[in-house]
């Protein structure tokens, strides 16, 4: 499970209370696009995403860094980019999740400026953007950016989960790339599901044509009701274990859509909580219903992905759509003029446009929380 948010090391208490525990910054470029970036010098020799160009470096020696431009000082991240960058909070990963790596535990490196609505300002309500705990100000952070144009690097490995802001345009390419080499599998997927769930509709089908109508029968029918139930929500788990396999590059089997079964009470709690949410938004002017389904569409992903119950979800949800909510409304745009585009291919574009839109979703959870995919 994962841990509650707290300040990562070197954290500004520490800072204040004994001066000798504070980690100096390391300061160096990103040599792909040349953006100035800044980690805590625990962060030497570690991979790193420029949140730039997205270009996976390494982080040099405190002897190596590259100095800071003239004329700005560490605590200069108090305008400019510095208050987009967020301060990131640890996360303590529990068991690992089908299809990740190592269960080794993973940190991220403490960034710029909190700021009103980053993640470290203080707690909101379900529609608000920031999340409890961390820096109170860009001038409190001692790893604020030196210069209004740099960002903060972030640290970068097996597990890594990080909030990160997307493009539409590089998260459409990544999924085609990704999509292509995987049509078939996914296509297989699809072939499978659909054996196993008319199977199972026929199964339910012929027990509650037996049931009849005595008392007998109606605790059948409500006990078939319940197994059809869970069945769906054991294909939903499974479905987005196999698709984060395929959009990580993972190995992956048919057998991994039935892997699901222990996540079946907390996708069921989400799911009603997220249902309730979206329906009292659409009542209240429809438009609120739109944004709060944009902030926690990945719940599932997440439950999966991190074995995380069902309200820490939501709030993870929160936190990686963050600045993102636009380009996941984007995206399904994008997906709705293609479908009506598959219509003038009689329906055989659909063949390629639904795997396309479900690998897409994939990525973009994984992107969105700072994770590696095939493409990268």
């Amino acid at each position: 499970m994962i841990g509650p948010l707290r300040p990562t090391v070197g954290s500004h208490k520490d800072s204040t209370t004994n001066p000798s525990a504070l980690i100096m910054p390391i300061d160096f470029r990103c040599p792909q696009c040349g953006k100035l970036l800044r980690t805590p010098d625990n962060s030497a020799g570690k991979q790193a995403k420029c949140p730039q160009c997205a270009a996976i470096l390494r982080v040099p020696d405190v002897g190596a860094a590259t100095p800071a431009d003239s004329g700005a000082g560490a605590g200069g991240a108090g305008s400019g980019d510095a208050g987009e960058e967020r301060p990131f909070s640890s996360f303590d990963r529990g068991p690992s999740a089908p299809g990740q790596g190592s269960d080794a535990g993973y940190q991220m490196a403490s960034g710029g400026g909190g700021g009103a609505g980053g993640f470290g300002g203080g707690g909101g309500n379900l529609g608000g953007d920031s999340v409890g705990g961390g820096y109170g100000a860009a001038s409190d952070n001692p790893f604020s950016a030196p210069q209004t144009d740099s960002y903060q690097a972030r640290v970068v490995g097996d597990g890594e989960f990080a909030p990160t802001k997307i493009e539409l345009g590089t998260l459409l390419s990544k999924s085609w790339e990704i999509t292509k080499q995987n049509l078939l599998k996914v296509l297989g997927m699809f072939a499978v599901l659909f054996a196993v769930a008319v199977c199972f509709q026929l199964f339910v089908g012929g027990v509650l044509g037996a049931a009849g109508d005595s008392a007998v029968g109606a605790i059948i029918v409500l006990v078939t009701l319940v197994a059809f139930m869970a069945f769906e929500l054991v294909i939903s788990a499974g479905v987005s274990i196999f698709m984060l396999k395929v959009a990580r590059g993972q190995s992956t089997t048919f057998s991994d859509l039935f892997t699901g079964t222990r996540f079946i009470v907390p996708i069921l709690v989400s799911s009603i909580v997220v249902g309730i949410c979206v329906l009292l938004g659409f009542v209240a002017l429809i438009v609120p219903g739109i944004i709060i389904a944009l902030m926690l569409w990945p719940f599932i992903f997440i439950i999966v992905d991190r074995n995380a119950g069902a309200m820490e979800s939501l709030t993870i949800a929160r936190q990686i759509t963050d600045g993102n909510k636009l380009t996941i409304f984007l995206l399904h745009i994008v997906f709705s003029a293609l479908s009506l585009a598959c219509i003038l291919t009689l329906g055989l574009g659909y063949f390629v446009l639904i795997p396309y839109q479900m690998v897409a979703f994939a990525v973009a959870y994984l992107m969105m929380s700072g994770q590696r995919t095939a493409a990268d």
